[in-house]
C-alpha cells in the first residue's frame, strides 16, 4: 500500500536535536530577527549591524573583503537566516556577548554549521568557548572543521563558571566556497533541592520536609494522581498545569512550603520539587509520594449482581480505606443491621443461611479483602438483598446495597424441522438467550419429547456448554443431516424424531419428572394433529425477538409452514448467516454483496472474509476472531458488535475497508502496511480508529518504529502548523519542542502525522471504530496535515462522488487558489494535486494529506457519507482529459506543473480545478504556470485548467521558473489523451526560440538563475498543425519594436493574405492589422506599459504567436 510518502528535508533535526536533552535554554540566537546583509558586505557594515545588534560582534580585521561578492553577514538560504562567510581571503571572527552562567550546572553549547561548494584545505570553521574571560578552548565535538564537512552540529557540554563567551572563526578563500552557521544555543540546568520528602499529616493533608540547594534557589512543587510529571519551562502560578503532567501547588522559598490540604483519605498523591533560577531554568527535580492516613472506612464502588440458576455473582471495587470487606445477604426484604466490633466474632459462608446471622435472618456470606463472591443455595424467582460493608479497626462504613433475583438460565427452542422429503433430516435447534454461558456440567438440562401426547417420553441430557447468543442443533441422523444440509450437526440423538404431533420441552435441574420446565413447543398431554402447533412435513421457526422461554404454548411466537430440506435453516436464525466452527450456516454458503438484508453472527471459530460482503448487522461472539483480507470491503447496514478480535489487513498494493451505518461496540485492529528501512521515505498517516495511544503505538515492538539513539526521538512526528516544523515524539529523554510519547495522549481523529518504520511491514492501530462525522480544526492561512479517520476509503473529489467528497465538503475552509488536496508522490519527489479536475480519486483508511487553510479557516470535515469501498490502495479511476505534464529537471531536483484542457473552464481561476503549488516543501528550484489571462500573477500554479483548444485557437501559457542561483534546467513533457497531430512547443523569449517537446525523447535545456522568477521568459504553446508550414511563409518576416517603444516594425514578405493582432498579457487586443504580400510597415502603438506582448500572425487556418518585450 503506497501511503502518502515524503522525505523530510530536516532529517538532521531528527538525528541531532539539541545537544543537551535535559537542559533548558539559557541563551540563543537563530538570526531570524535581523535583516539580510546584517554584517560586513565588501568591507563596509550593512543591514542591522552594528547599531541593532547587541548579542554579538564581528571582526574582519584579518580578512580581505574587496568586492560586493565578498561578505561576512546574515544571509537567507532556503527561507532560513544564518551567518555566511563568502570569499573572505582571511579569518573572520564572530563573538557572542558575555553570558552569565553563575549558579548553573552542565552548561552546554550547540551550533549548526554547514558549507556550500567544493571547499579546500584553506577553508575552515573553528568553534571556541571562553570561561570567566579565560583562554579560547576548542569545542569537544566538531570544534575544528576543515575542507568539505557537509552539515554538522558542533557541541560543547559539561561547562560551569561565572561567564561564558562563544567565538567562531572561519575562513573562505573562494567565491564558490560558503561557510555558514546558525542556531547558536546555550542550555543549562539548576541544582536540585538538597532534600525533599512528603508524609501524611492528617486524614486529609500531607506535609513536606525540604531544603534548598547551595545557592538557595526557590523551589516549585507540583502534584499528580500518578508518578508522571512534565518538564517545566517558563514561569508558573499556583494551580497552573505543567505540560506533560502535574499541577503547581507551591512556588517560593524552600522553607516556606505549607501542608497540602483538602485531600482524599487513603489516596496516594505524587509530588515533584524543582529548583529554579527565578525565570525559566529548572533542575531535574526530586520526587516523593504520600497518602493521608485512613481513620474512617470508604464504601466500596461499582457493585454488580449477576443472576444465575440458584445463585448470584457479586463483584465490586474496594475503596481507598478499609481493613476488611463483609457481605450480608437477606431473602425477601432489605438489610437493616450493621456489623459491629472488629469483625472477629463473625463467620462467613457463601452458602446462603450458613454464615453468622447478625439479626433478622441477615447472613454473612463473605469476609475478606477480595472483590467478588458467588452466593449459592438460593431459590429461583426469589428476590435477595445484598449489602457490602468495609471496616477500619472497629469503624464500619454505611454499606452499599443491591438486589437480584436468581432464575433459570434462559434456554429456548428456536426451530423444529420435519422435512417433507426426508424424515431422517429432522432436527431441533436451541439458543442461549441469557447474558451468561450455560455450563451443562454444573447446570442440568434436558430436551424432552412427548410422543403423540401420550405416556412415552424420549429425552436426553445436554452436555458441554453454550455461550450467550449461541445456537445449537441436535439432529436425528448425522449422515443424513450432513448430506442434506452440507455440514455436521452439533449433536446427534435418535430421540430427535418428532413426527409433527409431538411436543418438545426443555427442563432444568432434571428430566420431565424431576426438573423445572424452562420452555415448551406444543401442549403437554395433547396429540398435535390438527392443533395450531402441528409441524408435520413442516418447519417451525421462532421469532428472533423472543428473549425468554415459556411454560405454556404461545402460537404468536412461531411461524409454521410446509417445507422440505431446502427451506430449513439449521444453526441459523431467520434471515441470518451464522458461522460455527469452520462452516457457514444454514447451508454452507458464505455471505456476499447480495446478503445486505441478512444478519451475520460469528458464533465460534476464526473467520477470514476474502470477498466483499454486505449485511444488515454483524456480531462476533466472545472467543471468536474476524479478519478482512486486503482489498476486501465489509458494509454493515446496521450495528456491529465485537467481543474479541477484529482485524483489517492491508498490503503493499491494497487496503481492507469497513463501513458501519449503525452503532459499533468493541474494538478493531487496523494493520496498515508501510515501506520502511534506511533511506526509505516517510509516510503521512492518521489513525483509522479512535482511542489509539501514541505511546502504545511507538513502543509496540511489532510496529518497529525507527528510533534515533542520538536524540531519543521516535520516527513519529506531528506537523506544527504554526511554526511549520515537525515535532517528534520521544522516549522521555528527548528535548523540547519535541514531545514525550508517554504524555502524547491519543492520536487525534482526522489529524495527520508522519511515520517511518525501521523496515517494511505493518503498523497496527487498535481502538474504537469511528462511525460519526469527524472534524479537525485548521490553522488559518497555513498548510495543515489532516487524514482519513475511518477504517474505510473516502471519496476525494467530484469524480468519486459529486457532493459527498473531501474537497467539496471542505471547500469553505480551504484557500480558493488551493482548493485541492496534496499527496506526496515518491516517483517525482513532489506533491501531487488531487482536485475536481482529477480522475475519480479515493483516500485509503488512515491516509494523510496536506490542505492550505483559508484566512478564516474553521473545521475540516470527514463525513460518514463520504465512505466507500475500493479494491486497491489510494488510486484514481481515469478520465480522459487532454493533459500536459511539463517537467523541469534541475541539476539536483525535479519539478513539474500540469495543464488540463477541460470544457467549461476559463483562462482565469476556476475554483476546485486550478490549484497553486504546495509551498511547504522545496521552494529553491521549481516550475509553475501562470494564469493565461494574466490575473493573480504572484500565484504559482501546479495545476491549471483551461478550455479545449482547436486548430484556430491556442492559448500561450506563461511558464514560471524559480531558482535560487544559476543552474542548468531541461524541459520535457508527458502527454495524456491528446490527438496524435497535437504539437507542443516551449518558447524561450530571452533567446527567441521555439522548441518542440511532443516528439519522443525531445527536450529543451537552458540556464536559469535567481532573476528568472516571474520574468515572463517561457511560454508553452499547443498547435494542431505544423508551425513550420506557416514559418515557411514567414521565414523572411521580421517583427520588432523601435527604441522609443512607439512603433511596431514589420519587414519582409508573406505569400498569402496575412493578418496581425497584438495582445497584452491579460489577453486584451491592442492592435489589428492586415499585411500586404510585400511588407514594410510601421504601425504606431498606443502608450504601453512595460512587459511581454503577444503578436499573432494568421494566414488561412494557420496561427503562430511571437513575443515582443517592451522595456
Amino acid at each position: 500500500m503506497k501511503y502518502n510518502i515524503f522525505f523530510l528535508s530536516n532529517v538532521i533535526f531528527f538525528l541531532m536535536s539539541t545537544c543537551n536533552t535535559q537542559g533548558q535554554t539559557l541563551w540563543s540566537d537563530d538570526f531570524e530577527s535581523y535583516t539580510d546583509n546584517s554584517g560586513y558586505l565588501n568591507s563596509s557594515t550593512a543591514g542591522d549591524y552594528p547599531s541593532l545588534v547587541s548579542k554579538w560582534t564581528l571582526d574582519i580585521s584579518a580578512a580581505t573583503l574587496s568586492a560586493n561578492s565578498d561578505w561576512f553577514m546574515v544571509n537567507s538560504f532556503s527561507g532560513n537566516k544564518l551567518v555566511e562567510a563568502r570569499d573572505t581571503d582571511g579569518e573572520c571572527v564572530w563573538a557572542s556577548e558575555s553570558i552569565s552562567i553563575i549558579n548553573y550546572t552542565d552548561v552546554s553549547i550547540s551550533v549548526l554549521i554547514s558549507e556550500s561548494g567544493n571547499l579546500d584545505a584553506n577553508d575552515y570553521i573553528n568553534l571556541y568557548y571562553k570561561l570567566d574571560g579565560g583562554s579560547e578552548m576548542l569545542f569537544s565535538t566538531n570544534g575544528s572543521n576543515v575542507d568539505d564537512f557537509s552539515s554538522l552540529t558542533s557541541i560543547q557540554s559539561g561547562l560551569s563558571g561565572s561567564t561564558l563567551e562563544i567565538v567562531i572563526r572561519c575562513y573562505s578563500d573562494n567565491g564558490n566556497h560558503k561557510i555558514r552557521f546558525d542556531d547558536v544555543l546555550v542550555t543549562a540546568k539548576r541544582a536540585d533541592p538538597a532534600s525533599f520528602a512528603s508524609s501524611s499529616a492528617s486524614t486529609t493533608s500531607v506535609s513536606f520536609s525540604t531544603s534548598a540547594n547551595t545557592v538557595d534557589d526557590h523551589i516549585m512543587v507540583a502534584y499528580n494522581s500518578s508518578s508522571t510529571f512534565g518538564t517545566p519551562s517558563g514561569s508558573y502560578s499556583l494551580s497552573d498545569v505543567v505540560s506533560g503532567g502535574g499541577t503547581v501547588y507551591y512556588v517560593g522559598a524552600a522553607s516556606g512550603i505549607t501542608n497540602h490540604t483538602g485531600l482524599t483519605t487513603g489516596q496516594t498523591y505524587y509530588y515533584k520539587a524543582w529548583s529554579f533560577d527565578g525565570t525559566s531554568i529548572y533542575s531535574e527535580g526530586l520526587t516523593s509520594n504520600a497518602s493521608p492516613a485512613c481513620v474512617s472506612p470508604n464504601d466500596i464502588s461499582s457493585l454488580t449482581a449477576v443472576s444465575k440458576h440458584t445463585f448470584v455473582d457479586l463483584s465490586w471495587s474496594n475503596g481507598l480505606c478499609g481493613d476488611e470487606i463483609m457481605v450480608v445477604t437477606k431473602s425477601g426484604s432489605a438489610i437493616t443491621n450493621t456489623p459491629s466490633g472488629d469483625g472477629s466474632s463473625y463467620t462467613a459462608n457463601s452458602i446462603f443461611s450458613s454464615g453468622t446471622n447478625i439479626g433478622g435472618s441477615e447472613y454473612i456470606v463473605y469476609k475478606g479483602s477480595g472483590t467478588s463472591v458467588s452466593i449459592t443455595g438460593l431459590t429461583n424467582e426469589t428476590t435477595y438483598y445484598f449489602k457490602v460493608f468495609s471496616r477500619v479497626g472497629t469503624n464500619w462504613s454505611n454499606g452499599v446495597s443491591i438486589s437480584q433475583t436468581p432464575d433459570q438460565l434462559k434456554l429456548i427452542i428456536t426451530e423444529i424441522a420435519d422435512p417433507s422429503n426426508s424424515s431422517s433430516a429432522r432436527f431441533i435447534e436451541i439458543k442461549n438467550v441469557s447474558s451468561s454461558t450455560i455450563d451443562f456440567d454444573t447446570d442440568t438440562y434436558y430436551i424432552s419429547r412427548q410422543s403423540n401426547g401420550g405416556a412415552t417420553w424420549k429425552e436426553f441430557q445436554l452436555t458441554g456448554s453454550i455461550s450467550t447468543g449461541c445456537l445449537r442443533t441436535y439432529a436425528k441422523s448425522s449422515n443424513t443431516f450432513n448430506t442434506k444440509y452440507g455440514f455436521t450437526p452439533d449433536f446427534v440423538d435418535s430421540k430427535v424424531d418428532g413426527s409433527g404431533n409431538d411436543a418438545y420441552c426443555i427442563y432444568a435441574g432434571g428430566d420431565h419428572n424431576s426438573g423445572t420446565l424452562v420452555d415448551i413447543f406444543g401442549v403437554i398431554d395433547v396429540n398435535g394433529n390438527d392443533e395450531n402447533w402441528e409441524y408435520t412435513d413442516s418447519r417451525a421457526i421462532r421469532s428472533s425477538d423472543v428473549v425468554s422461554g415459556l411454560v405454556a404454548w404461545d402460537a404468536s411466537e412461531w411461524v409454521i409452514s410446509s417445507a422440505d430440506v431446502d427451506a430449513m435453516t439449521p444453526d441459523a436464525m431467520e434471515n441470518e448467516f451464522r458461522y460455527i466452527g469452520s462452516t457457514w450456516r444454514p447451508d454452507n454458503t458464505a455471505p456476499s454483496t447480495s446478503s445486505s438484508s441478512k444478519d451475520i453472527v460469528i458464533q465460534s471459530g476464526t473467520v477470514l472474509i476474502a470477498d466483499d460482503v454486505d449485511c444488515a448487522s454483524f456480531e462476533s461472539m466472545a472467543g471468536c476472531y474476524v479478519e478482512i483480507n486486503a482489498g476486501v470491503g465489509l458494509t454493515v447496514n446496521g450495528d456491529v458488535t465485537m467481543n474479541d478480535g477484529f482485524i483489517l489487513n492491508s498490503n503493499s498494493t491494497s487496503s481492507s475497508s469497513l463501513k458501519c451505518t449503525g452503532s459499533y461496540t468493541g474494538t478493531i485492529q487496523y494493520k496498515m502496511y508501510l515501506s520502511g528501512g534506511a533511506g526509505s521515505p516517510w509516510h503521512l498517516i492518521t489513525s483509522p480508529v479512535g482511542d489509539q495511544s501514541i505511546n502504545d503505538f511507538v513502543t509496540d515492538s511489532g510496529n518497529n518504529i525507527q528510533t534515533s539513539p542520538t536524540t531519543n526521538n521516535y520516527a513519529l512526528a506531528i506537523y506544527n502548523t504554526t511554526s511549520e516544523v515537525w515535532n517528534y515524539y520521544h522516549n522521555g529523554e528527548g528535548s523540547s519542542p519535541n514531545i514525550a510519547a508517554s504524555s502524547g495522549g491519543d492520536f487525534v481523529n482526522g489529524k495527520g502525522y508522519s511515520v517511518l518504520r525501521a523496515s517494511s511491514g505493518e503498523v497496527s492501530f487498535s481502538g474504537a471504530m469511528n462511525t460519526n462525522d469527524q472534524s479537525v480544526s485548521l490553522i488559518a492561512g497555513k498548510w495543515n496535515l489532516v487524514g482519513n479517520p475511518y477504517a474505510s476509503f473516502v471519496n476525494l473529489n467530484a469524480g468519486a462522488h459529486l457532493s459527498d467528497n473531501v474537497i467539496t465538503t471542505g471547500e469553505s475552509a480551504i484557500d480558493d487558489c488551493h482548493e485541492a488536496v496534496y499527496l506526496w508522490d515518491e516517483s517525482t519527489s513532489s506533491y501531487r494535486i488531487i482536485n475536481h479536475a482529477s480522475s475519480a480519486s479515493y483516500m485509503s483508511p488512515g491516509q494523510g494529506i496536506f490542505v492550505l487553510a483559508d484566512s478564516d479557516a474553521g473545521n475540516y470535515f470527514f463525513t460518514e457519507a463520504m465512505q466507500s469501498h475500493q479494491s486497491g490502495d489510494w488510486f484514481e479511476r481515469r478520465v480522459d482529459f487532454p493533459t500536459i505534464n511539463l517537467i523541469a529537471d534541475f541539476e539536483s531536483t525535479q519539478s513539474s506543473t500540469e495543464i488540463k484542457y477541460i470544457e467549461g473552464t476559463t483562462i482565469g481561476l476556476d475554483l476546485g480545478y486550478d490549484a497553486g503549488r504546495f509551498t511547504g516543501g522545496n521552494n529553491d528550484y521549481f516550475i509553475s504556470s501562470k494564469f493565461v489571462d494574466g490575473s493573480m500573477f504572484e500565484l504559482d500554479l501546479a495545476l491549471q485548467c483551461i478550455p479545449l483548444f482547436n486548430s484556430n485557437e491556442s492559448y500561450p501559457i506563461p511558464i514560471n521558473v524559480s531558482a535560487i542561483e544559476e543552474t542548468s534546467m531541461s524541459f520535457s513533457l508527458e502527454l495524456e489523451s491528446f490527438l496524435e497531430d497535437t504539437l507542443v512547443y516551449i518558447e524561450d523569449v530571452l533567446y527567441q526560440t521555439f522548441t518542440r517537446l511532443d516528439l519522443e525523447g525531445s527536450s529543451y535545456t537552458t540556464m536559469v538563475n535567481e532573476f528568472t522568477n516571474n520574468s515572463q521568459r517561457f511560454y508553452l504553446h499547443t498547435q494542431t498543425n505544423e508551425i513550420k508550414i506557416i514559418e515557411e511563409y514567414l521565414q523572411n518576416l521580421s517583427i520588432y519594436i523601435s527604441n522609443s517603444s512607439s512603433i511596431l516594425n514589420i519587414v519582409g514578405e508573406v505569400a498569402a493574405e496575412t493578418y496581425l493582432k497584438m495582445y497584452d498579457a491579460a489577453g486584451r487586443l491592442v492592435i489589428e492589422h492586415k499585411l500586404a504580400n510585400s511588407v514594410n510597415a510601421k504601425i504606431g502603438l498606443p502608450t504601453l506599459s512595460s512587459g511581454v506582448y503577444m503578436v499573432q500572425i494568421s494566414m488561412n487556418e494557420f496561427n503562430v504567436v511571437k513575443k515582443i518585450v517592451i522595456m
